[in-house]
């Protein structure tokens, strides 16, 4: 009766296990990012795998961008990054196109606009013709500038 028991437990336990590994298989296999190509980044001074995953993924999960980015660069130690270093870091689907130009010029040759945000007044730019939400303060509501260049306020 014992043997019978413990038996049932068993298998109870490694049909748990099996649905587990199928449900996270599921969750995490789909959720795989479409890689374009990959950009050139330089490492600055005291940079990290982490801090450049925040500074050029914004708005993705930081552990999947360092991810992303030890497996284009398997020869780097995360340890060892020097000022000055190339690493190459992917460019994705979703982030080319909303790719903030921090600084107001248009690199990749695609027409640019510039989104303001009204809850905290901040510009992005994007080849896109539409905004998701602002990357600043997530405010949803963005509005489509008509010029490029923000206008200076004048005293």
């Amino acid at each position: 009766m014992k043997c019978c028991k413990f038996f049932s437990i068993a298998i109870l336990i490694i049909f748990l296990l099996v649905c587990s590994l199928c449900v996270f298989y599921a969750k995490y296999s789909t959720n795989q990012k479409k890689i374009l190509g990959t950009k050139t980044v330089i490492v600055g001074g005291g940079d990290t795998f982490w801090s450049i995953a925040g500074r050029e993924f914004p708005n993705m999960n930081r552990q999947e961008a360092v991810y992303y980015i030890r497996e284009l660069n398997p020869d780097l130690d995360p340890g060892r990054l020097r000022r000055g270093q190339e690493i190459e870091v992917p460019v994705f689907e979703e982030v080319r196109c909303a790719e903030v130009i921090k600084d107001g010029k248009n690199k990749g040759g695609h027409a640019m606009n510039r989104f303001k945000c009204p809850a905290c007044g901040g510009d992005q730019y994007t080849a896109c013709d539409t905004a998701e939400g602002c990357i600043y303060c997530g405010n949803k509501e963005l509005k489509k500038m008509e010029a490029l260049e923000s206008e200076v306020e004048e005293e």
